[in-house]
């Protein structure tokens, strides 16, 4: 019996774990450690064929084995990092915009993290994965580890210089992400907090500090609600172009 797929195999599932263990929605908390093992080892199955056959000389000494191996995870945690920054860029406004308004300190507890997310941030991210999956996103982060397999067939990736430039460049999206989703929150905000502050320094007699938490609650939800068809317009735009910007990546090792 051909035993040759086995190496191959086991190197496509050293991928597919690190790529669950970053990519968006699969390296959520809420996914048991259990599931990501079975289904990074039903994509292995499903995956393997599509790698080019055949002896993988990497493997004939233990060193070369363990590098392989720590290669192909560090390959797939890249490609879901790259994957995740828009999502990482929507909390970030989600959170600028909870502070802004006030209610920074009412925070939750998030179960993806295990840390204190605002109450926004965690409403505008559960919101874009919805429509992620809606979308069929799940199809691109699929697509793009297929990608990466007949591009950088297993056992054979070495990283290229340009790869740093690419993360950097595509981690900058997180910022971008931020600015066009919580660009008009914030300055309406800003607005309001200019305009009390007027007030306060006219009429010192009024008590601004209270009287200003529930209008920057309303002003925000008010203009959060406004522009949340804006919001999704955004979505599809952001995810339209995640396909590319996964596969300039991979060119780029």
């Amino acid at each position: 019996m051909d035993f040759h797929w086995v190496p191959v195999a086991l190197l496509v599932l050293f991928r597919s774990l690190g790529f669950f263990m970053t990519s968006p929605i699969l390296a959520r908390r809420e996914i048991p450690g259990q599931i990501k093992v079975a289904a990074a080892i039903t994509l292995t199955v499903i995956l393997t064929p599509i790698a080019p056959p055949g002896p993988i000389e990497a493997l004939n000494t233990l060193p070369g084995t363990l590098l392989a191996v720590v290669s192909e995870a560090l390959l797939g945690a890249l490609l879901g990092l790259a994957a995740s920054f828009p999502f990482v860029g929507i909390n970030l406004a989600g959170q600028l915009m909870g502070t802004q308004m006030g209610i920074g300190l009412a925070g939750i507890m998030d179960p993806t993290s295990g840390n204190s997310g605002g109450i926004i941030g965690r409403f505008l991210e559960t919101t874009a994965i919805l429509i992620f999956l809606l979308s069929d996103g799940h199809h691109i982060l699929l697509r793009a580890l297929s990608f990466s397999l007949r591009m950088h067939p297993p056992g054979t990736l070495g990283m290229g210089a340009s790869v740093a430039n690419t993360l950097i460049d595509l981690s900058a999206s997180i910022f971008v992400v931020g600015l066009e989703v919580g660009g008009a929150v914030l300055g309406v905000l800003f607005l309001a907090e200019a305009a009390m502050g007027f007030v306060a320094r006219t009429v010192p007699q009024m008590n601004i500090f209270i009287i200003g938490f529930p209008i920057k609650i309303a002003l925000g939800l008010g203009t959060l609600a406004l522009t949340l068809p804006l919001f999704v317009s955004t979505l599809d735009r952001l995810f339209a172009g995640m396909e590319s910007d996964l596969i300039t990546l991979l060119r780029g090792m």
